[in-house]
């Protein structure tokens, strides 16, 4: 299983141990409200919410992991209307780049035009469900 890159080119063992689809999935999902519960005691710096490297590194390294899963379609789609935000943007993300060639998460050149995209792609879902905490 490729480790994939986070979102400043770091190899990360988000996933290390878990070796389902569901384990990845349910992981992710807790993940990310563990994310946006520290994202809410971190107000000192004014920047009480999730960071867009955080949301699209949770997504990229869960596709990471997922690769070549044939059940990640279903565990994928077992979150998407998730009532949490934070749990519901990474899994309508990571559904909409499965098609991307995940098993080259290994190459950097195609990692950053990746991450470029997921950016972008979270910049126009915020517009139609924008994050509650902001």
């Amino acid at each position: 299983m490729p480790t994939g890159f986070g979102v400043f080119d770091v190899p990360r063992k988000e996933f290390e141990g878990k070796n389902t689809a569901k384990e990845i999935c349910d992981w992710a999902a807790v993940r990310m409200l563990g994310m946006q519960e520290d994202a809410d005691e971190d107000l000192t710096d004014d920047f009480g919410w999730l960071r867009s490297h955080e949301i699209c590194g949770m997504a990229s390294d869960m596709l990471a992991a997922l690769h070549g899963m044939v059940d990640a379609e279903a565990h994928l789609q077992s979150y998407m209307d998730d009532e949490r935000w934070p749990v519901r943007v990474c899994f309508q993300m990571a559904r909409a780049f499965r098609v991307r060639d995940w098993a080259r998460c290994d190459d950097v050149q195609w990692w950053r035009a990746v991450s470029a995209d997921m950016e972008h792609w979270l910049d126009v879902y915020c517009e139609t469900d924008p994050d509650p905490t902001m």
